[in-house]
């Protein structure tokens, strides 16, 4: 299929995979009956298993027309919290937007792909108009620079950065800016857009009616053991706003105790617990789970820009998830920039939305694997001593491709 039919059309990327181990050495999975009916039914179509019953049958196809529909685009532009108040070392007075991670590639995402998805169906969460805010106020004079920023010298480089905002967020503000900004740029809000929770304010991606999901998430990112000497850990991305006191209940299923052993700054207060500020990778998982059982042939596209994104794919690898859940089976294609406990590949991003969108502006004749593909040997071309580098290493035994990355590498 081409990236197009992907990630509009009704086939499903889990065809793409083996599935010749579904029967009795692949328990089926224990978290829903959808997930149930879907694997059972793979399983019988290649000839592990009886085929599900008339009724089975029926209530299948049910969840799979509510799969049907078309492509929606959801873009989250994060940032730590600590640029919102004043710094840990006191060295400025408040908020810092001066230089926001994720700004320029929400632009940047945006303008490349609003031609192919309609601006109607796009959803964006990102500060883009405090931001510009922030900066056009800091930016007045040296008076305001050094009252805003902390220093008188920063004026210039203020002026800057709100052309380089503007500018490569251009199409995104002419088109009337995010959809979500400000203190709505928090978890709470992204998991609501996703589960398609139309209770609250604003736009969400519809329940039923939708084939296909791409989620692009540009933050920090980074990741703590689930309690002090655990093995294990919790990865999570950075967003600027925390959710609300009444939706604590959002981080039942984390084990976020364990920041509280590696804070670096314990005595700087955000005004709010430390753990509403992120979405944890279980967070994600929890809402994946929740679309895939209303919608099991929805398509989601997930492209993970941010540090310790690896983490972000563990119910994609870990046997656990794929016992449990049988994630082997979703209809996901996943992208991480970067291994569970290393830095991100910061231009990866930008060079997967222009391969994207050059596919499909060719009318579609790649998957979404070799796009992947395209975007990567872009990237070690662009990198040849850093891929020379790696090679080296690999010969010498210092990277093991198939290694466990259950525990932190080399970089």
């Amino acid at each position: 299929d081409s990236p197009g039919a992907a990630l509009l059309d009704e086939s499903s990327i889990v065809h793409s995979s083996s599935m010749s181990d579904i029967g009795n050495s692949w328990p089926a999975p224990r978290c829903c009956r959808t997930h149930d009916l879907e694997l059972r039914r793979i399983a019988a179509e290649h000839g592990d298993g009886p085929p599900l019953d008339q009724a089975e049958g029926q209530e299948l196809a049910l969840l799979h027309e509510a799969s049907r529909g078309d492509g929606w685009l959801l873009i989250v532009g994060g940032e730590h919290a600590g640029i919102m108040r004043e710094d840990a070392g006191k060295t400025r007075p408040g908020p810092y937007l001066a230089g926001h991670c994720s700004l320029p590639s929400v632009g940047m995402v945006y303008a490349h792909l609003v031609e192919f998805f309609g601006r109607e169906r796009i959803i964006v969460v990102a500060q883009l108009k405090e931001t510009l805010t922030w900066l056009r106020a800091a930016s007045v004079d040296e008076d305001s620079a050094a009252r805003m920023a902390g220093r008188s010298s920063l004026l210039g480089m203020l002026r800057s950065k709100l052309a380089e905002t503007e500018a490569s967020c251009a199409r995104l503000i002419a088109d009337g800016g995010a959809d979500y900004d400000g203190a709505s740029v928090n978890a709470a809000t992204v998991l609501r857009v996703l589960r398609g929770d139309a209770a609250g304010a604003g736009r969400v991606i519809p329940q039923q009616g939708v084939g296909s999901v791409t989620f692009i998430a540009i933050s920090h990112g980074n990741a703590h053991a689930a309690d002090s000497g655990s093995p294990h850990h919790e990865w999570y991305l950075h967003m600027p706003y925390p959710v609300a006191a009444e939706e604590d209940y959002l981080y039942d299923t984390v084990s976020h105790r364990g920041f509280e052993a590696v804070d670096p700054h314990p005595e700087w207060d955000w005004g709010a617990p430390k753990r509403r500020f992120r979405i944890y990778s279980q967070m994600l998982f929890q809402a994946y789970h929740e679309v895939l059982q209303r919608t099991p042939r929805r398509r989601l596209v997930l492209l993970h820009q941010f540090c310790l994104s690896g983490g972000a794919a563990n119910f994609m690898r870990l046997r656990s998830y794929r016992d449990y859940f049988g994630t082997r089976a979703w209809p996901v294609f996943a992208i991480v920039t970067s291994g569970l406990f290393e830095p991100a590949l910061g231009s990866f991003v930008g060079l997967w939305i222009e391969e994207l969108a050059s596919a499909l502006r060719a009318g579609g004749t790649l998957t979404l694997g070799e796009v992947y593909d395209l975007a990567e040997q872009r990237y070690w071309a662009a990198n040849p001593s850093l891929k020379a580098q790696n090679a080296k290493l690999e010969s010498e035994g210092f990277i093991d491709q198939n290694r466990d990355e259950s525990e932190p590498s080399m970089v």
